[in-house]
């Protein structure tokens, strides 16, 4: 009788998981491949490498590979506010991506941020940068070499050390970045926005944001290069370039302390980017900030006061 009894309650257990087993698989149909770092998940739970690198354009799914790690299991099956629309952009492929950004607003504390066009990005200085710091929005590059010259005449071995990490990034680089199966397990979508903006929710796709580096140091994209010499050197002096902090130690969004992080919002008196994002530190020192306005920009309009008029 007693061996009856758990018979009996095996197969109720057994009964009810497959029911909520049923019930989640009819809520959660699998849909194109999650874009991640180096590999794509493909709708039927297989896992295929890809090449992931700025730039890169067209449907990545329909490629079969190995079995996909335990972390994507149920990822995407249950979610609510800000995680439907991070789920709906890692559910989409490259040659639909565009289509599900939402049209305004934010997500998880980023604010929308327009993709630069192509044609007004241009090369950042010779020395700067690499791989992914090569392109900076136009309106940005001038500024950029007067500080880089301004850092050799106050600081030479601050300027020799100083470097571009990441400048513009594509929106597909941005979704392979914040789509990381794996990372998205451990920190949840939340959390892992508090570190890598969604894709376009991001200042790099502007072209405007400089992820800045010591090429002596040993705090690259980490919290301590406040401490670094080119750190410090860029807290006291960025600002007269018209290069602000984005995210400063409390910020408002709730994003995590990036000292690294400097997006180009212009001159005092000049035009103040849409993309821009007020930290409290700045609504103190600048209470006077302009309203954002629209304008298209092409290569070459100087169409921000310049820095010495700061």
């Amino acid at each position: 009788m007693r061996a009856f009894k758990i018979l009996l309650v095996v197969a109720l257990i057994s009964g009810l998981g497959t029911a909520a087993y049923l019930l989640l698989a009819e809520r959660w149909q699998p849909g194109p491949a999650i874009v991640v770092d180096a590999q794509d998940y493909l709708p039927d739970g297989t896992v295929a490498a890809v090449p992931i690198g700025d730039g890169v354009n067209g449907d990545l799914a329909g490629k079969p590979g190995g079995e996909a790690p335990s972390s994507a299991d149920g990822l995407l099956a249950l979610t609510d506010g800000g995680e439907a629309d991070a789920v709906k952009l890692c559910r989409s492929n490259y040659a639909t991506l565009r289509d599900q950004l939402p049209s305004g607003g934010t997500l998880f504390g980023h604010l929308r941020s327009d993709e630069a066009p192509r044609s007004s990005l241009v090369a950042t200085p010779a020395g700067f940068g690499g791989g992914n710091c090569s392109l900076i929005h136009a309106s940005a590059a001038g500024a950029l070499s007067r500080m880089l010259a301004a850092a050799r005449a106050d600081d030479p071995a601050v300027a020799r050390a100083m470097m571009g990490i990441s400048c513009y990034r594509s929106i597909e680089r941005q979704a392979a970045l914040f789509c990381n199966a794996d990372r998205i397990a451990s920190r949840g979508y939340a959390g892992q926005a508090r570190w890598v903006a969604p894709p376009g929710f991001s200042e790099h796709s502007t072209g405007l944001a400089i992820d800045f580096g010591s090429r002596n140091g040993n705090c690259n994209l980490e919290q301590c290069f406040k401490n670094d010499p080119v750190g410090r050197w860029l807290k006291e002096n960025a600002r007269r370039f018209g290069f602000h902090l984005s995210f400063p130690e409390g910020n408002p969004q709730g994003v995590s302390f990036e000292p690294w992080h400097y997006r180009y919002v212009g001159g005092g008196s000049g035009v103040v980017s849409r993309n821009r994002r007020i930290s409290e530190e700045e609504s103190v020192v600048r209470p006077e900030v302009e309203a954002p306005i629209d304008l298209p920009i092409q290569p070459g309009d100087e169409i921000f006061a310049p820095p010495e008029t700061n």
